[in-house]
Formats: structure tokens, C-alpha cells, sequence
């Protein structure tokens, strides 16, 4: 079974012993591996077992998401795995990141159901908080997040709304079907009308630096296809274009990983990467054996929704001209 994430540091780099990867390595081309601690990468090694063998059989099947899945992840501490308190693993920014990229390289389905977590609570009532769409988890979530302007002060707080707690028709979240990408995860609309939210429950911080932080996190997944699928009596690989389409891809992946300022760019140029290799494949690309055309699906959709370009096109912006453009 999977016992990385509740064990100690000595346990945990017990699994395996580190080597720093050698350029020669298509997995590492940037030897970005030896930038890491043995601990980081024996949790990475663990997450992704875990991830293959439980996750991934049901990343692009019927649209359910199956609770159980958030619970068997917390138990394996998959989930808040940076905090120290609450029966939680206390791993690095990286281990925690790893993990993430893990479940995000099955499915951004199940990688969008683990990314909330929030601190202590406080302060006053919120009134009329209207809708939302595209909520993950929203359907058979018990405590939801909310992010809105408090009336008596205009600015930006977070509240948990308790679900048990709500009148009657005060809250509804009906699921959104036939996803063409995200499948795994289950998303609605969230409609608000007048639920009280008690006191206890405003976070104590104000602005979306908190929200945002919650976005910072790797997106994206390799295939080794080529080396395998033979053309005129030799691997894809072989070829000059091929090898181009496998470097810029892989190229554009490591970068995204070490350079803080790229997440402007990260999931266009997966989305890019992903979409040139899916060339790679030929017609077995659109067969659902293959996991390019999920890949590629997935990341469509998160380019679309999360208008990640966009918004970090505004963020840069403003530290280059010190204006804010929005909101």
C-alpha cells in the first residue's frame, strides 16, 4: 500500500535511494532532478504509484467523481500535505508541489478536487452572495469557500458557507454534464440567495492574494510513445522533426517548473507541447487507449476556463507599469 506521506523523513527516504539524473536522461534533459532532496523525490515516486494504480483507471469515464477519493487521499496524506498540525504530512512546498503534479499528470479532475484549504475563522454576517459557475466540487461539497465583497466595507473576504446550516432554498448546486474535458471532476453552479453565513465563519484575510495562491501549481505530462511506434523500420524518435516536437515539449515543461514567472505561460505552452505530440501518435490518437487526447482535452478546457495567460498577463503588467488593470 501507499504509506509515504504519514511516515517520518527517515522513513519515507528509506524507499529508495537518490541519484542526481545525468543530462543523457530524456526524463530529465535539464538534470533538474539533482535540484532536489531524496525525501522529495521518494514522496514524488510513491504519489505516482498511488496515482497510476487508483486514479488513473477512472480519469476520463463516466463523469462521476466518486467521493471516496478525497477521503482515501487525505488518509494517504495527499491532501494539505504541507501543513504541520491537523494529522497532515508537514512535506516541502516541492514534496507537496510533486504530489500535485502527480494527480494533475492522471487528471486535472481529481487535481482541481484537492486544491482548497483554508485557515481560522472570523468576523461578521454575508448577505446576498448571488452565483458562480464552474465551482468545483460544489455538488457534494459539506463546507464551501466563498470569496466576495463584504457590503459594509467593499473589500474582498472569504467565508465558509455550511451547507447544513442553509434554509431551504438559499443555496443550489446542480452538476454541469458533458464535459468535453475534466470528466473526473465533479463541477456546478453555485446560486446563493440570501444565506446566512454566522460570524465565526469570515476568514481573517482580506484581497485575493490568499485565492490566488491556491493556483501555483504544476500542469502538465510527457509520453515516451515514440520510442516504441516503428515508421519505415525505425522508432519515431529517430527522425529530426520528432526529436524537435519531444525537445520543445519537454523543454517548455522544465523551464515552467523553475522559473516563477512563466506560470503566465505554463499551460499554453503544455497545451502547445501536449498538441504536438499528440501529431506524434498519428490516428492512435484518437483512441482512448492512448492518454494524449485526454492530455490535450484537459488541457484545452483548463486553458479556457482559468484564462491562466490572461490573468498573469495583468499581474506582469501591473509590476511593469504599477497599475492595477482589474477589479
Amino acid at each position: 500500500m501507499y504509506t509515504l506521506l504519514g511516515l517520518s523523513i527517515s522513513q519515507v527516504s528509506s524507499l529508495g535511494e537518490w541519484r542526481p539524473v545525468g543530462a543523457k536522461s530524456w526524463r530529465d534533459p535539464l538534470s533538474g532532478k539533482s535540484l532536489f532532496t531524496p525525501e522529495e523525490l521518494d514522496i514524488q515516486r510513491t504519489a505516482r504509484a498511488y496515482c497510476q494504480e487508483r486514479l488513473l483507471p477512472n480519469a476520463y469515464g463516466d463523469e462521476y467523481y466518486d467521493p471516496k477519493i478525497l477521503k482515501e487521499m487525505g488518509e494517504l496524506g495527499l491532501l494539505g500535505a504541507t501543513m504541520p498540525s491537523h494529522g497532515c504530512a508537514g512535506v516541502s512546498s516541492v514534496a507537496s508541489g510533486f504530489i500535485t503534479r502527480e494527480v494533475g499528470r492522471v487528471g486535472f479532475g481529481y487535481r482541481s478536487g484537492m486544491s482548497v484549504q483554508s485557515s481560522q475563522q472570523k468576523d461578521k454576517i454575508l448577505f446576498n452572495i448571488r452565483a458562480k459557475t464552474w465551482i468545483t466540487n460544489s455538488p457534494i461539497a459539506d463546507l464551501i469557500l466563498v470569496w466576495a465583497k463584504l457590503a459594509t466595507t467593499g473589500r474582498i473576504q472569504g467565508f465558509l458557507v455550511e451547507r447544513d446550516r442553509c434554509p431551504p432554498g438559499t443555496i443550489e448546486t446542480s452538476a454541469i454534464r458533458h464535459k468535453s474535458g475534466l470528466r473526473a471532476s465533479i463541477t456546478s453552479m453555485i446560486q446563493l440567495d440570501d444565506c446566512p453565513v454566522s460570524e465565526e465563519n469570515m476568514l481573517q484575510v482580506e484581497g485575493l492574494n490568499d485565492p490566488f495562491s491556491c493556483l501555483n501549481s504544476a500542469r502538465y505530462g510527457i509520453s515516451t510513445y515514440a520510442l516504441d511506434r516503428k515508421q519505415f523500420k525505425n522508432p519515431l524518435a529517430k527522425y529530426q522533426l520528432v526529436q524537435k516536437k519531444l525537445s520543445d515539449a519537454l523543454t517548455d515543461a522544465a523551464y515552467g517548473t523553475m522559473i516563477s514567472i512563466v506560470k503566465r505561460q505554463n499551460c499554453d505552452r503544455a497545451l502547445i507541447g501536449a498538441r504536438a505530440l499528440q501529431e506524434v501518435f498519428g490516428g492512435n490518437a484518437a483512441s482512448d487507449e492512448y492518454h494524449i487526447g485526454r492530455h490535450v482535452a484537459n488541457l484545452f478546457v483548463t486553458q479556457t476556463y482559468w484564462a491562466r495567460s490572461d490573468i498573469h498577463s495583468l499581474i506582469i503588467g501591473r509590476g511593469i507599469v504599477g497599475m492595477q488593470a482589474f477589479y
